[in-house]
């Protein structure tokens, strides 16, 4: 897994909530809201904002040119290799590692340095084991799909940003994320995970996709967004400090400073505003976390 602590930050399934739920399982946000949840650093953003439990939030429709996403789907049946092995090579989305259901503490502890206070900690039980893309979808991706399901809309990208195919895919709508997730599982012959009723009988298709209300059908082959829970714990990978790569020169004097050199081992994992050019890099150019 690569990029997670910083490249652009990435759309997740929930709906934005100011607090946590306690101790619960496979928890994906509120039943409603007006915000979904962000999660992870970007190349414009401070290292604060890069820690694995650092959440955001962003109204569906709009767009930021530091936004993109990545893709899991489930494991069925329920099996496979160690956290972080190679689990399959997508044609479209190269690929993805197997990341283990398992129990971990979700957010911060309340001396850690820069938190939030909607970080509160809690026990977060995943009974769902999922093979996640080892990095965000790229503008190559993009333009891949479409070419094989036309009716995805054209690469959303300012360029100015993302020079490169290799680039991650910036300002996408929440909505064109759940999209290209039940286009790609059409693509690979998937049973897609978005409908427009709780009944999973109307999917989400081009011709509804940009507004309304929208249910995930967690218990299908096909490929989705991670809820907020599941991307903390990819991101985490086992750890427990403020980044995965364990940066022992974070303080909560040093939080904020964009000055290359402040912290030396997240520079090696993170594109964020200490090493960007400007703009976001192409994907995986930094160092793979604790589960590859």
């Amino acid at each position: 897994l690569k990029d997670m602590h910083g490249n652009v930050r990435e759309w997740c399934w929930d709906w934005y909530s100011t607090t946590y739920p306690g101790d619960t399982t496979d928890y994906s946000g509120l039943g409603s809201g007006s915000s979904r949840v962000l999660r992870g650093g970007s190349w414009l953003s401070d290292a604060l904002f890069s820690r694995s439990a650092y959440r955001n939030k962003y109204a569906p429709g709009n767009r930021y040119y530091i936004l993109g996403f990545r893709l899991a789907r489930n494991i069925i049946p329920g099996s496979g290799p160690g956290p972080g092995d190679l689990y399959s090579n997508d044609n479209i989305i190269g690929n993805t590692r197997f990341i283990p259901a398992g129990t971990f503490t979700q957010g911060s502890p309340t001396d850690e340095p820069c938190r939030y206070s909607n970080e509160t900690q809690f026990n977060h039980t995943l009974t769902r084991n999922i093979a996640v893309m080892e990095t965000e979808i790229t503008r190559q991706m993009w333009a891949d799909l479409r070419a094989g399901q036309p009716t995805l809309p054209a690469d959303p990208s300012y360029t100015g940003y993302a020079p490169t195919m290799s680039h991650p895919v910036n300002k996408p709508t929440w909505y064109e994320c759940v999209l290209f997730s039940n286009l790609l599982s059409l693509q690979n012959g998937l049973t897609r995970c978005y409908y427009k009723d709780a009944a999973f009988t109307d999917p989400v298709t081009s011709s509804n996709y940009s507004s309304g209300t929208f249910y995930c059908n967690f218990t299908a082959s096909g490929y989705r967004l991670l809820s907020e829970g599941e991307w903390e714990y990819a991101a985490r990978a086992g750890t427990t400090t403020p980044f995965s790569c364990n940066e022992t020169n974070y303080t909560s004097g040093n939080c904020s400073s964009c000055t290359a050199g402040t912290h030396p081992t997240l520079e090696q994992y993170a594109v964020y505003c200490a090493n960007h050019n400007s703009r976001s890099e192409p994907v995986g150019s930094k160092l793979l976390n604790p589960w590859n």
